[in-house]
């Protein structure tokens, strides 16, 4: 049954993950912020205590990570109940193949993700594709942008304007 905690986690991978029918990674694309050594340290920990948290309370899956060319990739230690992680994206109507950003389409999700679920499934998207750096800052610091980065090769720019009611491009 899908849970906040669920859907965090499958936020990510729509966001990040890359299957195979075998294994999983989720990258995260941390850029220079990422590599910031005042930063490292507390992304770590976000990622051994709180990511791991969920994976293994949910999935019963250990899961660890790398850094290395501008991303931190999340890796499962020991990867049991994968089918489990795989019929959750499909009761999603999400892939379980390949780069899951460049399929994605949460049209027929709408259903199953509402409320704590949706907030928390955005915020699994979020944090693997969002960047509020000061950068987008559009006139000073009380008007922040924040950028939604799909790489232009998924051509999945409608992603997320799917899952928000009435909002088309």
């Amino acid at each position: 049954m899908l849970n906040h905690d669920k859907a965090y986690i499958l936020g990510l991978l729509a966001g990040g993950g890359r299957l195979d029918k075998d294994n999983f990674i989720i990258e995260l694309p941390f850029k220079k912020w990422g590599m910031d050594p005042h930063k490292m340290n507390d992304i770590a920990v976000d990622i051994l205590t709180k990511i791991s948290k969920k994976f293994k309370t949910e999935y019963s899956m250990n899961v660890g990570y790398e850094i290395g060319n501008s991303k931190w990739t999340i890796k499962p230690i020991k990867l049991d109940n994968y089918k489990l992680l795989q019929d959750d994206l499909k009761s999603l109507s999400l892939p379980t193949n390949g780069f899951l950003l460049n399929e994605a389409d949460l049209t027929k999700s709408k259903k199953a993700l509402t409320g704590i679920k949706a907030e928390s499934f955005l915020s699994g998207i979020f944090d693997t594709r969002v960047s509020i750096t000061l950068s987008h800052r559009r006139f000073n610091s009380d008007a922040p942008v924040v950028s939604i980065e799909v790489p232009g090769s998924t051509g999945n720019f409608k992603l997320l304007f799917r899952f928000v009611p009435g909002l088309q491009i």
